[in-house]
């Protein structure tokens, strides 16, 4: 399976790779912790992301850390959607306290700049704002300015999900999904794009541990993508048909596991 969003945004990976490093431990029965976020506290020479060691016999080992995002600028796309929901929340998060309400857009109307989604979502926070007695009485509005949205009062119906509050303020992104797009095109395309971006993520992982051959050096990845065919099946299919560099160790590549129907964990398995 893969991730629909985003992973942790952090300088330093190690914020990304706890729940990794607590499985490898699992799987390995071994202690190791962070020793040193690399390529932090140096950047004038290619390393990978972490240092870690094993607090029980000082064995140390270091991760090169790599995502596979299909389409090509699917993450770019799904920031854009969560700048537009976290902005407008903020917006209007105290407005409205009587009951839910949602905002439903176009995807591809809210994936631009930064600075027009700022502008975009004021504009639109400002006539929500001057017609708050219209949205009240007629349990919502709409407008074309300066996209097409509409602003209302969620339904009963939409009601029975586990997760919808008593209150407040969200946002629906319409969207045209490929994520069942399952031909055979979809499927080849797919794969090449993959087999290419993992093949380059290799060999600059083989660079970056090439001053580290008493380390034991780990390569991970994660498919973010919006495609059900982007997934760790994929990425172990592919890696089968790569020539891996001889100073990769190991290769381990991760997937949620779905604890219900909303929310998953990490998880990782080992593919060489």
């Amino acid at each position: 399976m893969c991730y629909w969003c985003m992973p942790e945004d952090s300088k330093c990976e190690w914020v990304k790779l706890v729940n990794f490093m607590k499985i490898y431990n699992e799987a390995t029965a071994k202690e190791f912790v962070l020793k040193q976020c690399l390529d932090v506290f140096e950047r004038t020479i290619p390393q990978p992301e972490i240092l870690a060691e094993d607090k029980a016999n000082g064995e140390e080992l270091v991760v090169e850390h790599k995502i596979v995002s299909w389409p090509p600028d699917h993450l770019q796309k799904h920031r854009a959607h969560h700048l537009f929901m976290d902005t407008f929340a903020e917006q209007l998060r105290n407005e409205f306290t009587d009951d839910v309400y949602v905002i439903e857009v176009n995807a591809k109307d809210v994936e631009v700049a930064k600075r027009d989604t700022l502008r975009i979502v004021g504009e639109i926070a400002v006539l929500i704002r001057q017609n708050k007695d219209f949205i009240l009485t007629n349990s919502g509005a709409s407008n074309k300015t300066p996209i097409p949205w509409v602003f209302r009062r969620v339904s009963d119906y939409e009601r029975d999900e586990e997760d919808v509050p008593d209150a407040g303020v969200g946002v629906v992104i319409n969207k045209d999904e490929d994520f069942g797009a399952f031909s055979d095109l979809n499927m080849a395309t797919a794969e090449k794009a993959v087999q290419e971006m993992l093949g380059k993520h290799l060999q600059q992982a083989s660079i970056k541990f090439q001053t580290f051959n008493t380390h034991i050096r780990i390569f991970v990845t994660e498919a973010y993508s919006n495609n059900a065919l982007v997934d760790n099946e994929l990425i172990e299919k592919v890696v089968a048909k790569i020539n891996i560099p001889e100073n990769i160790d190991e290769i381990w590549v991760g997937l949620p596991r779905w604890v219900s129907e909303y929310d998953y964990v990490p998880y990782y398995r080992r593919i060489k």
